[in-house]
């Protein structure tokens, strides 16, 4: 059959090779990820995809990208299996691989320090630009990663390697861009695969990403129980990164000794060139003191990562670690310094996209200010009005707070009707995230109102 096939004859041998390969896509490649597929130049891959155009074998898409037209997909596919021994065939597939993986992971490591959130006006060149790149790419590189789910026994082993560091990058574009069910996807893809079986630091990496995912999901108990087998599965340079997860999943659940004795752990295990992983341990740390009322050792390690975060350039940790410095500045009477660095830290949040942090900042700004200025209780009000728009409706202790601050607020002015419906949520919301004390608070100003006068 493939013998009578004339018009594929009549392409050149090159040609013909390159449009058998590209089969191996089910989606459109852009030219240096085809030129990587064929181990060809530029300059040919240009012409031999003119050649095939001209014969109605390839069709354009968006992006400057080409694919087998998809009527003739199952004969390219058929003239491939003919054509090309196996051997080969896995020869390409691994060029392919290990060429999205190369760019993956650069652009990946570019979406940190990019301050531009994912829904901003393309600026940049794509090739310089990561959330460009993803967005136009993510059809292939999701395509490539999910094949181990239907066929994990057939991956050959050459491939496997790029194939790992390929879903390790798409991982950090998909936590990145707030894509967690496909994130949770490809970390169950690798945990299914026989190479997790075989070397447990790759289940490790898996369960640490599950777990940092549920936590961000909500589901402290779940995230520590990805991460405990996390800990227990990865070598000493991956526990350090699972130990800190562990630690600030432990310290949501309020288990305050276990989480410092995690996150000192995890600061002893990394690398001292490793300053990001320094700074992140220093901020969990700054965290954890806070919350056991050691405000001078708070002070000390969120200065320390904040600095640090901002000698790298990391926004998001920059405004994290000054929104913790808020309250150690509270407790400390140094409304001041509290108030300084409520503005920065709000200042730091209007630049980079942050769903989960720039509402406790906010949080922590107009309970600060509402204690130490009552005079600008409309401003505070404002504040915790726009910390509770920005969050949904599971019940958190940031939520219940929040309605906390928000009922005080109401009734510095002089809304006593609102202050109380406040409350009356604050109560039951702190009582489903079982934050006893915010309970026990919003109790007592409920009764404080009901009493007369």
């Amino acid at each position: 059959m493939t013998g009578r096939d004339t018009a594929y004859h009549a392409l050149g041998g090159e040609a013909r090779r390159l449009w058998r390969l590209m089969s191996l896509s089910p989606v459109p490649l852009d030219r240096p990820t085809i030129g990587a597929l064929a181990g060809r130049r530029p300059e040919r891959v240009a012409a031999l995809l003119h050649e095939l155009a001209a014969g109605g074998f390839v069709a354009g898409a968006p992006g400057d990208r080409y694919e087998v037209r998809p009527l003739l997909a199952p004969y390219a596919r058929m003239h491939l299996r003919d054509a090309e021994p196996a051997r080969r065939r896995v020869a390409a597939q691994a060029r392919l691989t290990r060429h999205l993986a190369r760019r993956a992971e650069r652009h990946a490591a570019s979406l940190a320090v990019a301050a531009s959130p994912p829904d901003r006006e393309p600026t940049l060149a794509l090739d310089d630009d990561p959330y460009g790149w993803f967005d136009l790419h993510q059809e292939l590189l999701l395509a490539v990663v999910r094949v181990p789910a239907g066929a994990a026994e057939t991956l050959p082993r050459r491939v496997r390697r790029w194939w790992f560091r390929l879903a390790v990058a798409l991982c950090g574009w998909l936590a990145h861009a707030e894509r967690l069910g496909e994130w949770e996807e490809v970390c169950r893809t690798v945990l299914a695969t026989p190479t997790a079986d075989d070397r447990p630091e790759i289940a490790g990496w898996a369960h640490n990403e599950l777990g940092v995912l549920r936590r961000r999901r909500g589901d402290p108990q779940g995230a520590a129980t990805a991460l405990s087998l996390a800990v227990a599965e990865r070598g000493r340079r991956g526990t350090a990164q699972a130990r800190m997860n562990l630690g600030l999943v432990l310290l949501d659940l309020g288990q305050l000794d276990d989480a410092v004795e995690h996150l000192e752990l995890s600061r002893r295990h990394r690398s001292g060139a490793d300053r990001a992983g320094h700074a992140l341990t220093d901020l969990g740390l700054g965290a954890a003191r806070l919350a056991r009322g050691e405000l001078d050792s708070a002070h000390h390690h969120l200065v320390r990562a904040a600095n640090a975060f901002r000698a790298l350039g990391d926004a998001r940790g920059y405004a994290a670690a000054l929104t913790n410095l808020v309250l150690v500045h509270a407790g400390q009477g140094e409304h001041l310094d509290a108030a300084q660095s409520w503005r920065a830290a709000l200042r730091e949040y209007e630049s980079v996209t942050d769903p989960s942090n720039r509402p406790a900042a906010l949080l922590n700004a107009g309970a600060v200010l509402l204690a130490s200025a009552p005079g600008q209780a409309r401003q505070a009000y404002e504040l915790l009005a726009e910390s509770r728009r920005l969050r949904d409706d599971r019940p958190t202790a940031g939520l219940g707070r929040t309605l906390l601050y928000l009922g005080d607020a109401a009734a510095a002015l002089g809304d006593a009707a609102e202050a109380r419906r406040h409350w009356v949520d604050a109560a039951t919301v702190c009582e489903e995230a079982r934050d006893a004390d915010g309970q026990a608070a919003a109790d007592a100003r409920l009764v404080g109102a009901d009493a007369p006068a």
